[in-house]
C-alpha cells in the first residue's frame, strides 16, 4: 500500500477481463476469485466483480452454444452417497468451440507452437473444467 501511495496511485484499477483470464489460466474457481478480490480491495486494487467477469465470458461465448440442464450425479455427503440432480453444461460442437478459440488465439498473437515439439498438421488442445 505505501508503494502505491508513494507513487501518488491511491487506487489501481486492473481493466475488465484480466480477472477472468487469470481465472482460467490459474484454474481458479470463482470462490477463489472471490477471495483474491477480497485480498487486492485490502491494498486498494480493485479489479471486476464477478457480474462483470460473467459478461466478458459470454460475450466471448457468444458464438458457442452451450446447453445447460440438471442431471443425476452421485453425492457422497455424511449420510452416506446419493443421487441428487446437478447444473450440468456442454457444447453442442466441440469443434466449433475449439476453431472459435484457435481464431481468437491467433488473432490475439497468442499461438504457441512449441519449437517443432508439435507437427505443423496438429491441433492439440487441453481440456479441462470449472470444479466449483
Amino acid at each position: 500500500r505505501a508503494m502505491f501511495h508513494d507513487l501518488h496511485y491511491d487506487k489501481v484499477r486492473i481493466p475488465p477481463g484480466h480477472l477472468l483470464a487469470a481465472k482460467v489460466d490459474i484454474g481458479f474457481n470463482y470462490n477463489q476469485c472471490r477471495k483474491l478480490r477480497r485480498w487486492l480491495d485490502g491494498y486498494d486494487v480493485s479489479v471486476e466483480s464477478e457480474h462483470v467477469s460473467r459478461k466478458v465470458a459470454e460475450d466471448m461465448l457468444r458464438n458457442i452454444y452451450i446447453r445447460a440442464e440438471k442431471l443425476p450425479f452421485t453425492v457422497k455427503g455424511a449420510d452416506g452417497t446419493k443421487i441428487e440432480l446437478l447444473p450440468c453444461a456442454f457444447l453442442d460442437s466441440l469443434k466449433d468451440a475449439i476453431f472459435d478459440n484457435l481464431t481468437r488465439a491467433s488473432t490475439a498473437g497468442k499461438m504457441t507452437w512449441h519449437n517443432g515439439g508439435i507437427p505443423q498438421n496438429e491441433v492439440w488442445v487441453k481440456i479441462l473444467g470449472d470444479h466449483g
